[in-house]
């Protein structure tokens, strides 16, 4: 899983099969969830609504958890 562009201003792109992804989360700088996405069916995730700040954005898969750092910029 990877998600780009990043620094991102209004939308996330996810690359990589979604098919054993079984949620999607966006943690904040101070760890509170902000954004949870259950069974996703699209390769994109709308930010226009988020602060510009530090996220972390966890995949939850049937293998583990995936996880990455994005940085938005409004």
């Amino acid at each position: 899983m990877d998600i780009y562009p990043n620094p991102a201003k209004d939308f996330i792109n996810i690359t990589g099969d979604l098919e054993g992804v079984n949620a999607i989360k966006i943690y904040d700088s101070t760890g509170k969830l902000v954004e949870q996405l259950v069974h996703p069916l699209g390769n994109s995730i709308s930010t226009a609504h988020l602060s510009s700040g530090f996220y972390a954005v966890s995949f939850l898969t049937d293998k583990g958890v995936v996880l990455k750092k994005l940085l938005l910029t409004h």
